[in-house]
């Protein structure tokens, strides 16, 4: 992709799906969209997400492409991804649009997210301190904290996220209220 000029990067999450176009030889976002796809709650109980939900989300990056004129692209997927029990599937139909998915493990997850974060301007006007990264999204919540010299204290990716606790409240209330 370095050598291709501007390039799309795609993260595919619980709740959207989120695309930025990044000048390669400055690495600047020069554009970002956000599509609502709920792609957590397509999540049937036997673990299969929705493969219209999954068309959906495949015709949203599509125009995405389609509008920055062609331009090369990567997509990764989190959480609501990696819990699909169709998630080869998944890669296949993207694959199927010329779409290549890499669905991230949750630690890989949570290294990118905390180099994202050392680059980020906050961090880079306060060098030299310690910081707390707390990523909580549809469906999972990655926590690190990372010392004073930039080394990882901790770092831990949750499986629960806005999606998961709405279901685990709207469970125990059908609980309730069946007694």
């Amino acid at each position: 992709i370095a050598e291709m000029g501007n390039f799309l990067i795609f993260d595919i999450g619980s709740n959207a799906t989120k695309a930025s176009l990044v000048e390669t030889d400055t690495r600047d976002f020069l554009k970002n969209w956000r599509v609502e796809t709920k792609l957590g709650r397509h999540i049937g109980t036997d673990g299969v997400m929705s493969l219209d939900a999954v068309r959906f989300n495949i015709a949203a990056v599509l125009d995405i492409v389609s509008a920055c004129g062609g331009v090369a692209c990567r997509c990764i997927g989190t959480e609501a991804l990696r819990r699909a029990a169709n998630g080869a599937e998944i890669v296949s139909m993207f694959a199927d649009a010329g779409l290549t998915l890499e669905i991230l493990s949750a630690s890989r997850e949570a290294e990118l997210e905390r180099i994202a974060i050392r680059h980020s301007s906050a961090v880079l006007a306060r060098p030299g301190e310690a910081y707390v990264l707390i990523d909580s999204g549809g469906s999972s919540t990655e926590c690190s904290i990372i010392r004073a010299d930039g080394s990882v204290a901790y770092a831990e990716s949750f499986g629960f996220g806005q999606h998961r606790l709405i279901d685990m409240l709207q469970g125990a209330s059908e609980d309730v209220c069946a007694e």
